[in-house]
Order: C-alpha cells, then structure tokens, then sequence
C-alpha cells in the first residue's frame, strides 16, 4: 500500500503518509471486526497461503515455454491462481500459451480477453486442491507460441476456497488508444466472503513512457512489473479485493491513465467462493495425575483443517465430567492458547475424585465436543485408613464406579473380604487394608509382578479411570487347578454371579450339577446329601469356598488324615488320604469310627464306609441278603426281614435311601431318619438302643425295631393290604382259627392258643423252625404250602404242574361256571387238588420232619399242626374216581341219571337225554361248592381254609320224620326236585328212580326229603369219618349194618352204588347196570333185624328206569 500511495500521491509527504497508513489500518481493523464485515464462525475465511509471485517474464521473445518450481502452502481447502499477460507489437503474431501444468496436473482456464489488435492479452488459470495433490512444491510448466514484446506469469494460492462452487469471472479489454481507465466491461458479482483477484496490462504503444494510473480502493495490489521494448511500454499489476462482509459487484476500475490517448488494456478477474466449514476440531487425549492437592493435566494437539485458536478446559467434583465446555467451572487460565498443552490444577481437596472435560476451538469458531479425565488428589497424612479415600469400612461395595460410598470397580469385595487375601497380594501399594502407606495414589493402578503366580492383562501399571475396563487374571495360583499344576482359568476381572463354576472350569475342576467337583468322593458325598461346609469351613454350593478358600492349601474338616488336615493345590497327581474321624463316617451303632476307604471316586456305595471287620463283629457293616444278590444292608435290626428277597427297598423307610449305593439326603445328619418311626434316633449311642414300640409303619403293627414279630402279632386284627391288592382287608386269622370262638377251625374244634406254627403249616409265608418270614412274606400272593411233595418250602403247581400264583382267593356259582372239564388254573379247583387234598391223602403231609416245613413241632404227617391238632383224615381217596360212590371233584361223572333238569345251578352245566344206559358226564365240582356259609355263599374268600362259624353249606343228615322243615338242606344245593316226589311215582322223571316203588303213603316223607334214609350209611348216629364218606365218596359198604341179601350179600359186585348203603333200613339195593352185569331196578327196604324209619318194612320193592354204574 505505500508503495502505490507513493507512486500515486507523490504530492504527499512521508509523515502524512505514515498517519494516513496508521488511520486506514485502523479503521480496517474495526470495520472488519465490529462492523457489517464481521467474520461469521461457520464461514472459513480466505487466506494467501503463496502471494502473488511473477514466476516467468520474458522480454523480445518468440515461442517457447518455461518450467519452474512454485510452492503451494498448507492447507485443506486450496486453489492455485495463475495469472498469464503478453504484451506484442501491432505487426506481430500473437504469443498465446497453449500448455498449462503443475506437476503434470493441467490447470483449467477461467477467464481470457486475448484480441489480436489489441497489443495486449491476460489470462487466468487455476488448479483446486485435490490436483495441487500434497504440500511438496512442484513445477509449473507454461508452453507458449508465436511472438512478443513481453510475456508474464504469476502465480499465488489461497485457501479455504469452496471447492464445489461455481467461479465467478470478468473480463475487460479496449483495442482502440484512449486514457482509460483499465477495467472490467462489465460488473463482476464478488460474494459475501468471496476473494476476488485480477490481472492486468496496461499499454503504451506509441512511446517508451511507462503508463502510470491509481488502482481502485477496494483492491490492493498483489504485484507489479514495468517495462518497454522498442515504442512500446507497458504495466502489469496483479491485486486482491477486500473480501466482503455481504454480496456486491465490482468492475475494477483504474483512475484514468498517462500519457492520454496512447493507452490499451486488457484484465481479466474473477471470485473465489469461501468454503463452510462446520466441522470441529478432532480433539486431543487428557490425561489426568494426582498429586498432593492438585491434579497435573496435559493433553496432545487437536487438528483441524483451518487450525486450532484454543484450549477450553472444564472441571466438575465427582465422577462425572461437564458434559460439555459450556458447563461446569473453568479451570484457571482458561481458555489456552493453540500452543499450550498443560496446565496445573491446584488448590484441590484430598480425597475428592475431579473430573475434567477438554475442548478445542478452530479458527472459524467450531468447537469438539472435547475429551475427559479424572483424578483424585491425594490426601493429607491426616488419612488414617483406606476408607479416608475409598470410603471403605468393612465391605467392599463391588460396584461400576470408583470412590463413591464404598464402591469398587470389579471384584474387591470377593477377594478381600470372603477369601481373606490382602491387598499387596495383587497391589504394589497398599499391603493391607490397614496399611500405612497411605500415599500410593499416583493417578496409576499398580498391579504386582508376577500376580500370584501369573499376571494381569493390562499390565503392570495402567491410568486410574471411571470408565471401566476389566481385565483377565492369567494363570494365577489362587485361580489355579486345584487338582494338577496346570494353569487355571483366564478369569475376567468383576466377573459376577456365575459362583464356584467362575473358575472351576474344564476336567477336573468343573462343578457338576449337584453341587460337587468332578474329583474324589464329592459326588458320591453330595448325592448323599451332604453339603460343602460339612468338610470346608464356610464353603457354599455353588456360591463360596469358604474363607480360606484362596490360601494355595485344601483345607479339610472332620478328621481328614493326610497330617496336617490340609492337602496342598495344584499338586502333581493329586494324593488322597482318608477322613479317619470324620463323625459322618462314625459306627451309629456304636461310638467308634469306621474304617473308611481313600477319599476316591471309586469309592462307591454303602460298602465304601460300612466295611466288615475280620470277626464280622462291626455292626456297621453291610451284608448280602439272599434274594437279590445284588441286595446289601446293615445286619442290625429287623433290616434282613425286611430288605431280603426285595419284599421292601431302603427308600420304604429312609427317604431316598437306595441299596448298596446311597443312605439318602439326610445320611450323615447324626441321627437315624425313618419315615413312620415314633422319632429320630441318635446315632453313635453306647450301648445303642431303639425306641420302644417306636415303628408305627403302616405296613405291621407297633413294634419295637429289632425284636421279632410273628404271624399272630399282625394278624390277630384286620390288616389293610400294602401289596397284591392294596386296599383291600385281610381278616382276623387268629380269631379263624380259633376253634372255640368260631365253632369249628382248621386245627381243632376247640378253644385253644393259635401259634405262629399254625399259620406255617399251610403258609410259605414263615420259617418254622424260627418264626420269621421267608422271602414269600409280603409278595403280594397267597403263598400256599405243597404238602404233597417233600420239598419242605415248594408252592403249589397248578393243575399241570406248572408253576402257580394267586393274589386272592376266588370262586363263583354262576350258570356255567361247571363243567365236565376245568381250566389248570383256575383258583378253586387248584386249591381243591393241590393244597386241601394235598395234605387230606394217605400218609398226611408229606413234609415230613417235625419242626421243619410244614410240620409243626411235636407234629406228625397226620398231624401237622402238632400233638393238639386234629388228624387229617383221607379225603383224597374218598373222591377216587373209581370208588363206586363219589361226588365229581376229581373228576366228573359218566351216568345216565340224574338229567340237568334234577339238578341247579352252575351244576345243571351239561345235557343228558335222560334214557336209561344212554351215559354222559356232568360237571365237577370242588371243595369250595359244599365247605361255604349256608345261604348265599362267599366268592372271595374260603370258611374251610381257618374256620368259621359255619363251614357247611347246609345239613347233610335229617333225624325223626322229614318234612319240609325238616330235610338234608345240603343235599338242595346241587340236587333239585325231590320234595314233589309221592309214594307211588318214586323221586318223579329226570332220576333213576323215576316210577315204579308202590309204596304206601308212609314212604312219601322219606322220598320228598329223607335223603340219608338210602344216601348214606345210616339213618342216624353217624359219626366221623363215616359221615365224610357219606357226603364225599366211598368204595365200601359200612360195617355193623342189618342182614344184607341179593346183591350186597351174592352179587359180583357188592360195593354201594348212588352213595346207597343203609345196611341197616335196607337189606340191598340193584341199580339197572353195573359194569356188563345187568339187575333188576329193585330195593329191599326192611330187611330182617331192620331197625330204620317207617318205610324200612315195606319189603323189596321193584323201581325204573333204573341207573347204569
């Protein structure tokens, strides 16, 4: 500027121009700052990274070119100008450039105003910033053609120019010699922030005298070359305009020019566009050290694209920083300049956490959002306890944030307070949380080296931060396998929630789901029930392994025999010993310990701690029982009566409790656990005693554990089933059985005290010999004694000697429930064949020993039930099946008479013709249709097989003169349609005795309903066992009877036929056919010396049809 006021003011002296520069700039400066030209802080300004620089200038020249090296600045937003002018003669061919590059990048051309009779040419070119490529200079290569007197090139770069916008351009030019002034043809629009340039020449074509003019006053020059060649001289200027603070026009204008009317020009112009620049700052790194009272803070240099102009730096106490740097309080000597990177922070609290916020400013006012950091300045030596800084007391507060009410980032609370271990254990500094060393802040967390054994992740020494950052924990010995000297699991520090399976993973240390390590006997013991504080002081499943669980050693409880109570971790192999006084291990039946196995998981079931000693003394020991094999348990108590044969299993009685494998949850609660028991009984007693009447077990009576009970102890009552059919009642037997309460029992008709004996006679259910049961007891069955083998505890067969259960007696007497042939297995007729006539045969029982089997003591084969009982009378052979009389029960009968018509159901179950001679069988019977309660008769249970009041049907005999009230009411049970009989038409159609007897009107009675004056062996004074044979069958005819004559006395076959053989009303009686013989159908009623009823003297009568035997 004071070179163009001198050259345009030379009226001026040097003091006036000095004030008048002073005064401009002046102005300038409070236009441009306070005025309409204020700088906006979205808008980057322009600046001039290269000023105008005239890179090439040659005088007298034709064609050619020029290279040289230009600079370009440093920037973001750059644009390189380049401004090129000839000036030629009139005859002259015009010099025009015609390659235009800058390290090989062309430059576009904005603007030109060439004219060949103008003598005078500019031209502007420019290069955007992706093209001046990086900050290196680099040449500019101009290429030119044809003649000139001069020939000029400048250069200069600006920045923050728009890249994007359009350029905006002006050209002015005049051919014809005048004065001027040099300027654009027309206006220019030059922007709010927009740089507008030009370059212009000014020329004298006529003489040597420089042109000589004054430059707008919204331009300065840039640059300035005169010169002359011949009778030509000219100036070339280049200038910026001052950039606007709002949109306008400009045409550039000069004054007017010397020596007038001499003078041409050319200028060509144009305005760059200022780039927006909204992007802040990328913000430097705080960091943050505690000292004594103070916090030392520093941070790197932010960048940005046009440059930072500050520092801003915000504090706020606590945990959280400003959340921007317009909030919270300014740090003394904020904001700081570009240059300054630290600061001091003084005249803090101790003990007070600070956390700072730090932002840069760029120079067109955008601000980051700035980056943080925290410290905690040291307290004074008046902190006498960790918690002076950390708020620290008795717990660690494991929590997200640091020194905010006890609260610790990761995992303190864990270590330091559960598991004891001290802070130096993983910390340089402090060693304790009571240590002295107060002073170990250092903004810094120092972790030891080596870390127990292994190390930190983050290393030895990393900055204090409330933003947190967990680290692993490698190879430590507290997170080590327990059980080899591998490195444990990489745990991740405030790892939270996950308990013992934290670190106890992989094999061998991983948890398995009950609770228990998958090592030794943790598996077994925790099946048992058993829980981690039995044996580790304060342990909890899946939560905590107790206060020393970090200490390097196993600490073990009750007795554990390795020396010291103690096995060290991470040992190679792992050695095991054995818990020697454990009190969970202890005899319960005695004070002494036993003798445990080596703590292994091969150590298995109740064996592992109930050992047998080498007298077999221990009563702790288990023993095998005899049914399963697989079946194990104590050999005290009543537990053999019960658990032998698997008539019950341990868990009846101990919850949870299974043979040969586990005692249940509560095994090793010091006490005796029994469901139904009168209480709990304290293990380890000497002497040991069990409580009295103590097992109230719905499966028996009150009993007292270990004494014995027999048969008549639980069944002198109503017993409600547990098994075969539970629900179901079983009777009083002992009442049954008692001959003297209920009339008649099976051992003897007569009052007398019933014995376990008599339950084993005929029950497998009991050992004779000893009382107690046998593995039939309690299986759900009837279990009835084979006393027709000699095989002392063989069950009964079925029908074909098959093997043969039955949970139930049963019978029925529906319609056809008889028949002549009968199922193996049906119930009533085995008991019939196989159990009742088993023992009811030649010879008796056929267990034979007394005392053994089914013998009572002091018994015989015909007495089982020992010297008191009864004899067992033959009844097998009374239903022979070739005795002359029988009833069906071993068989049924091939006959003629009676028809199904004669007799009731089920019995009628056949057909037969009725003809005489024309045979066909009826229906067998058993037992169980003559031995029932008279009237309805019981299906589920049988009256013969203990006793009963009534066992019997019906009467089988009729004294005095029958009659309808007076007549054999067994015999009407099976047999129908007697009582119509009269004394001329026999016992009527349907019976071999159909017609045909002409007795008087005294035999009618007799006929109708005197069934044993002829059925039987006599009329009256029968007595046992004849009256059986009567009812049951028979080959012989009775001894002591009347004179006998025809066929009983002659015949070829004398033996009573229809069960007919009263010798002593009758003198004989001929059925139609026996065998190939053939009689006349006749009965001799009275015979000599008769002594019966009326109708024994009505001599021998003829009858028909007449029976086939």
């Amino acid at each position: 500027m004071g070179k163009v006021i001198n050259m345009r003011m030379p009226f001026v002296n040097l003091n006036m121009k000095a004030g008048l520069v002073l005064f401009l700039t002046l102005a300038a400066s409070l236009f441009l700052d306070g005025g309409v030209c204020s700088p906006k802080s979205a808008d980057a300004a322009i600046t001039q990274l290269v000023n105008w620089t005239k890179a090439y200038d040659q005088v007298s020249g034709t064609g050619s070119g020029f290279n040289v090296t230009v600079p370009t600045g440093t920037g973001a937003y750059r644009f390189m100008v380049v401004g090129i002018t000839q000036t030629f003669a009139a005859s002259a061919t015009q010099a025009n450039p015609t390659t235009i590059t800058y390290g090989g990048q062309a430059l576009t051309s904005a603007t030109t105003n060439a004219a060949t009779s103008n003598r005078t040419h500019t031209w502007l070119y420019y290069l955007k910033d992706n093209a001046v490529m990086d900050n290196t200079a680099r040449p500019l290569n101009v290429t030119l053609a044809g003649t000139h007197l001069n020939f000029q090139v400048w250069v200069a770069v600006y920045d923050g120019v728009d890249q994007a916008a359009a350029l905006t351009v002006g050209t002015g030019i005049t051919a014809t010699a005048g004065s001027g002034p040099a300027q654009l043809s027309s206006a220019m629009a030059v922007n709010a922030n927009q740089q507008a340039v030009y370059i212009s020449n000014v020329n004298n074509g006529v003489t040597t005298v420089i042109p000589t003019f004054t430059i707008n006053a919204n331009w300065t020059g840039a640059g300035t070359s005169t010169g002359s060649s011949g009778t030509t001289a000219w100036d070339v200027d280049v200038a910026n305009r001052s950039i606007p603070g709002s949109n306008t026009t400009d045409n550039a204008a000069t004054s007017a020019i010397a020596p007038a009317g001499n003078i041409r020009y050319a200028i060509s112009a144009m305005s760059l566009p200022a780039f927006v620049d909204s992007t802040p700052p990328t913000g430097g790194t705080l960091s943050v050290t505690a000292g004594s009272g103070q916090n030392s803070l520093s941070w790197t240099a932010a960048s940005d694209a046009f440059g930072i102009a500050s520092y801003v730096l915000r504090f706020a106490t606590g945990a959280t920083a400003p959340a921007d740097c317009l909030s919270g309080t300014s740090v003394p000597g904020s904001p700081f300049s570009s240059a300054t990177f630290s600061t001091i922070h003084s005249g803090l609290t101790g003990g007070t956490q600070y956390s700072y916020r730090l932002c840069a400013t760029d120079t067109n006012g955008n601000t980051s959002t700035g980056s943080t950091g925290s410290g905690t300045p040291k307290l004074s030596s008046s902190v006498t306890s960790c918690g002076g800084c950390h708020g620290y007391t008795s717990t660690f507060n494991d929590g997200a944030s640091r020194n905010a009410g006890g609260l610790f980032q990761g995992s303190h609370n864990k270590h330091v307070i559960t598991q004891t271990i001290v802070c130096s254990t993983c910390h340089v500094a402090p060693a304790t949380t009571t240590s002295a060393d107060y002073g170990h802040s250092t903004g810094q967390v120092q972790m030891a080296s080596p870390l127990n054994g292994g190390s930190y992740s983050r290393g030895a020494s990393f900055a204090v931060s409330n933003t947190f950052t967990p680290g692993t924990c490698n190879g430590t010995n507290c997170h080590g396998n327990v059980y080899s000297t591998a490195a444990g699991a990489s745990i991740a520090w405030g790892t939270a929630g996950s308990g013992c399976g934290t670190c106890h993973t992989g094999t061998p240390g991983v948890f398995q789901g009950n609770g228990a390590p998958n090592t030794g006997g943790h598996n077994i013991h925790m099946t048992a029930g058993a829980a981690c504080g039995d044996c580790h002081v304060g342990a909890v499943s899946g939560i905590s392994g107790g206060s020393n669980h970090g200490n390097g050693v196993i600490n073990v409880a009750n007795g554990y025999n390795s020396g010291t109570g103690t096995a060290t971790k991470r040992a190679s192999g792992g050695t095991y010993y054995t818990c020697s006084t454990a009190s969970c291990h202890a005899n319960p039946y005695a004070a002494a310990s036993v003798t445990t196995n080596v703590w292994s998981p091969t150590s298995t079931g109740c064996g592992a701690c109930h050992k047998n000693d080498a007298t077999n003394a221990n009563l702790g020991a288990f023993t095998g029982y005899s049914s399963p094999a697989t079946t194990v348990g104590p050999k005290t108590g009543n537990h053999v009566d019960h658990l032998n044969y698997a008539r019950y299993v341990c868990n009846d009685c101990h919850a949870g409790a299974v043979s040969g494998s586990s005692g249940g949850s509560n095994h090793g609660n010091g006490v005796v656990n029994v469901i139904q028991y009168a209480g709990t009984i304290t293990k380890h007693q000497t002497p040991f005693t069990y409580l009295t009447n103590g097992c109230a077990a719905a499966c028996h009576i009150t009993a007292t554990w270990g004494t014995q009970l027999g048969c008549i102890d639980c069944h002198a009552s109503t017993i409600t089933r547990k098994k075969g059919r539970p629900g179901t009642t079983l009777a009083n037997v002992v009442d049954e059985l008692n001959g003297g309460t209920q009339v008649w029992g099976h051992k003897r008709t007569a009052a007398y005290a019933v014995a376990n004996s008599d339950c084993i006679v005929c029950h497998l259910e009991g050992v004779m010999a000893t009382g107690k049961t046998t593995k039939f007891h309690a299986d759900g069955n009837i279990d009835l004694r084979d006393h027709a083998t000699a095989t002392a505890d063989q069950r009964i067969t079925d029908l074909a000697g098959a093997s043969f259960t039955f949970a139930r007696f049963s019978t029925s007497y529906a319609a056809g429930s008889r028949a002549s042939t009968i199922s193996n297995t049906s119930i009533d007729n085995v008991v019939t064949r196989k159990f009742c006539l088993g023992c009811h045969k030649s010879g008796g029982s056929s267990n034979a020993t007394a005392g053994q089997g089914g013998i009572a003591a002091g018994g015989t084969s015909l007495k089982p039930f020992g010297s008191a009982g009864g004899t067992a009378l033959n009844i097998n052979s009374q239903f022979a099946t070739t005795n002359s009389s029988k009833h069906p029960v071993l068989g049924p009968l091939n006959k003629d008479f009676p028809t199904q018509a004669r007799l009731n159901t089920p019995y009628n179950g056949f057909t037969r013709v009725g003809t005489s001679g024309t045979l066909a069988n009826g229906v067998v019977m058993n037992c169980f249709d003559c031995h029932n309660v008279v009237g309805t008769p019981l299906t589920l249970r049988t009256v013969a097989a203990h006793g009963n009041a009534v066992t019997i049907r019906g009467t089988s005999t009729v004294s005095g003169t029958p009659s309808s009230a007076n007549y054999p009411t067994l015999c009407r049970v099976c047999h129908a349609g007697y009582e119509s009989s009269t004394a001329t038409n026999g016992h009527t159609a349907g019976s071999a005795l159909g017609t045909g007897l002409n007795a008087n009107s005294g035999m009618t009675a007799y006929l109708a309903y005197g069934c044993n004056v002829c059925h039987a062996s006599a009329y009256t004074g029968v007595v046992r066992p004849v009256r059986g044979e009567d009812v049951h069958g028979v080959n012989i005819l009775p001894t002591g009877g009347g004179t006998s004559s025809g066929r009983w006395s002659t015949g070829t076959d004398k033996r009573p036929y229809a069960f007919i053989r009263n010798t002593k009303d009758l003198g004989t009686h001929q059925p139609k056919k026996i065998g190939a013989t053939t009689y006349t159908p006749q009965c001799e009623m009275g015979p000599s010396g008769a002594s019966g009823p009326t109708c024994s003297n009505q001599g021998t009568k003829s009858y028909s049809p007449g029976g086939t035997y």
